[in-house]
């Protein structure tokens, strides 16, 4: 198990609800909770930074995907399976 698990699972259900832009994400309670945790015990750093640093981690796992917006599509972060519908 990650020391990232609960911030990635946190994040996931963020996504679960639809496009999701990234200061979105980064603010809702649980998942900024995850990130401060993180700060206090792992490092310094904003927890944006984790946010972010999870994010792209999970893009290049393949399990989400930023799309840009466009006549049918609002932008955000993604399931991948999402954009195959």
């Amino acid at each position: 198990m990650s020391k990232y698990s609960a911030l990635d699972g946190a994040i996931m259900s963020a996504i679960k609800g639809g496009h999701m832009e990234f200061k979105v994400i980064a603010n809702l309670p649980y998942v900024s909770k995850e990130a401060n945790y993180l700060v206090t015990n792992v490092s310094a750093k904003p927890g944006w930074r984790f946010v972010d640093a999870r994010l792209q981690a999970l893009r290049k796992d393949g399990q989400i995907k930023f799309q840009r917006k466009s006549k049918t599509h609002a932008e955000g972060w993604i399931f991948v399976d999402a954009v195959k519908s």
